[in-house]
């Protein structure tokens, strides 16, 4: 009987030796990387200021897989567990420029943030804001609920540039690095700067910088682009350093002054096209499973409390895999002598109060800084991660809505379905059965007319007013998915 206990005890002893040797080990391995943190230089945007930039790479649209490329993320700054902020790499759907529904955060924060749309009232009735508000606060608003613009765990879609900066110059010919744009930038109590990271994908980007420029003057890499940064809406102004010269830029700034033209029309030199340029697949990859569970996992088993789920489970599961499919990829990859994406900024490890050696300069463990109504994101609370977010203030939402245009016909027998899909993003997520349920479509209208006496809802996407019957899974005129 004493040999017995013996021989339990010594096992009991040599079982908590080795989870000691792997915490020590995975302490190691943390110091070991302590220092492969990748450093980014900025460009950054100031109120009220010109920049003037040469943006580089192929078009976010049509990467050809070039990672060091313009590229189009949805980022969010989630409170951890530990009351400290992390940065979110959120994964897009597939095919459009929209966060992916189906992953782990994304369910997850569609969970808490369930609403119904009040058509009296014109806003968001969010079931779990009253019955359960410390969960709800914690995603919604990050514990900040008196926040106006605290924007929770929502994504905002950015897209990022490696950037020739005009008022660099000199740093980029000593480094023969580029810079990264940065469309904000903000210092701490202690002296650190934080930046964040890209432009508004929709405005800037798209509508600004492709619509305005690029479909008219070509190729971004052939001439220079001023920016301009406002305190209110429309938050920017994007000019073409060469053709919108003469009317709306010289005398405004001294970056405009002496042979600016010349810089701006200038093809790239060999020297230019050499430098070095960060690599933004590494750096904007897809926040992992691990990531989460370090930073969430005491939160998120209070939500399977609250609500009867099994996400600690799932987590767990989702982890274990991720884990198998890297030590894989290890065993069949030749040694790199560059830190892995988990090491790179953004994408896993983070800090507060990174220090920066100047103010242009931040090494990536940052927290996100306070928010200030000058220039903050205009998240709409949505209950759902499918729509893009853009820079500027708000007032609480309201369904207005700027429509694509309608399609114009609809065939004798039926909806063209394929051609009222080039103006209705929702046709691609409407299934069979909610097609069956439409009677006809009314182009003038821009509404759907569906089939028996049905109870319809309105979209709760702010940008849109499209009414549905409550079977349907998404909304057929923006796609955003229904709880």
């Amino acid at each position: 009987m004493s040999n017995t206990k013996n021989t339990d005890r010594e096992n009991l002893f040599t079982g908590a030796k080795a989870v000691r040797q792997k915490e020590k080990e995975e302490q190691e391995q943390r110091k070991n990387n302590s220092g492969n943190y990748t450093k980014i230089r900025y460009g950054a945007l100031r109120q009220n200021e010109y920049s003037s930039f040469r943006l580089l790479g192929n078009p976010a649209s049509k990467r050809n897989g070039d990672a060091t490329s313009p590229m189009h993320i949805h980022y969010s700054m989630i409170l951890g567990d530990n009351d400290k902020q992390f940065r979110c790499v959120w994964p897009a759907h597939p095919t459009k420029d929209i966060v992916g529904k189906n992953w782990f955060l994304a369910r997850v924060y569609s969970k808490i943030m369930q609403y119904q749309w009040d058509d009296a009232s014109q806003t968001q009735i969010f079931h779990n804001k009253k019955l359960h508000p410390a969960i709800w606060n914690r995603v919604g608003k990050n514990n900040k609920p008196d926040n106006r613009f605290e924007t929770g765990w929502f994504p905002t879609a950015s897209t990022v540039f490696n950037v020739i900066d005009r008022s660099q110059m000199d740093w980029h010919k000593e480094n023969k690095h580029t810079v990264m744009l940065a469309k904000k930038v903000s210092e701490s109590g202690n002296g650190n700067f934080f930046y964040e990271p890209g432009v508004p994908t929709r405005t800037v980007y798209k509508e600004a910088i492709w619509d305005e420029i690029v479909t008219a003057d070509g190729d971004f890499q052939n001439y220079d682009i001023a920016i301009l940064k406002l305190e209110e809406d429309p938050w920017y102004r994007v000019y073409n350093g060469v053709h919108d010269f003469d009317r709306k830029l010289s005398g405004k700034s001294p970056l405009f002054e002496g042979n600016y033209v010349e810089v701006a029309s200038a093809p790239l030199t060999e020297e230019e096209l050499s430098w070095e340029r960060y690599d933004m697949d590494a750096i904007y990859s897809i926040t992992t499973y691990s990531k989460i569970q370090r930073n969430l996992a005491i939160f998120i088993a209070s939500v399977d409390e609250v609500f009867n789920t099994h996400y600690v489970e799932e987590l767990a599961n989702l982890v274990e895999v991720e884990k198998k499919e890297r030590d894989a990829t290890k065993a069949t990859s030749a040694p790199k002598a560059e830190p892995v994406a988990s090491n790179v900024m953004a994408a896993d490890t983070f800090a507060e109060d990174a220090p920066a050696t100047d103010d242009f300069i931040a090494e990536e463990k940052a927290a996100v800084e306070p928010a200030t109504k000058a220039d903050t994101s205009a998240t709409e609370k949505a209950g759902s991660v499918f729509d893009d977010v853009e820079d500027g203030p708000t007032p609480d939402p309201a369904p207005v809505r700027t429509r694509k245009p309608a399609a114009e016909k609809a065939e004798e027998d039926g909806i063209d379905w394929d051609v009222l899909g080039e103006s209705l993003d929702g046709i691609a997520t409407m299934s069979e059965e909610n097609k069956a349920n439409v009677e006809s479509y009314d182009a003038d209208k821009g509404t759907f007319v569906y089939k028996g006496d049905q109870s319809l809802f309105s979209c709760p996407t702010t940008s849109c007013s499209m009414k549905a019957p409550d079977s349907f899974d998404n909304c057929p005129a923006c796609g955003v998915a229904f709880e």
